[in-house]
């Protein structure tokens, strides 16, 4: 599964919340309980099987967690961060982003090798 997919459906299990992985959030659902959110990373955590339990209590392992799952990880993170947290981008928007950041990314990396040369070394 692709980032961009795991972020999206996460996204549909719980509300968003920003600055952590997983938190309580004041709104209570309709029995009256107080509900979890999940940021962008967390929604992708639990779209691939990571308990909501096991977010809330493992903020320090998590992002080995999603870059074992997701070799874009590493590529996006701090964007994705800033776009939830400071920029208060929905999640689905966020996954929006980073399918088209995937593809520019990809187009890059076939542009920047030719003839044997990796074009992306200016000193070359």
């Amino acid at each position: 599964m692709k980032l961009s997919e795991a972020i999206r459906l996460g996204s549909r299990i719980r509300p968003q919340v920003f600055n952590s992985f997983a938190g309580w959030i004041g709104k209570s659902d309709a029995e009256g309980r107080i509900q979890i959110g999940t940021c962008a990373f967390g929604a992708a955590a639990e779209a691939i099987g990571i308990p909501i339990y096991d977010i809330l209590g493992k903020s320090k392992v998590m992002p080995a967690l999603l870059r074992a799952a997701f070799p874009e990880y590493d590529r996006f993170a701090a964007d994705i961060v800033r776009l939830n947290d400071a920029n208060h981008w929905s999640r689905e928007a966020i996954a929006d982003w980073v399918d088209q950041k995937s593809v520019e990314w990809e187009i890059w990396c076939a542009g920047s090798i030719h003839d044997g040369k990796d074009s992306r070394n200016v000193d070359s």
